[in-house]
């Protein structure tokens, strides 16, 4: 029994928020780099004269 809750413990206050620390973290990385290439794509976008607007 008591196992048990210092396993649940473990989970809730520990390893369930590191999980999600890691997925934000992968999320802004993935995320970052999609922005920062469809904005540089939109920059040197030859249809639209190299500025984008």
């Amino acid at each position: 029994m008591i196992g048990g809750l210092m396993t649940s413990t473990l989970l809730t206050l520990i390893v369930v928020p590191v999980i999600f620390t890691y997925i934000d973290s992968f999320q802004h990385l993935v995320f970052g780099r999609l922005l920062k290439g469809a904005a540089r794509r939109r920059v040197q976008d030859p249809l639209l004269g190299g500025e984008g607007d």
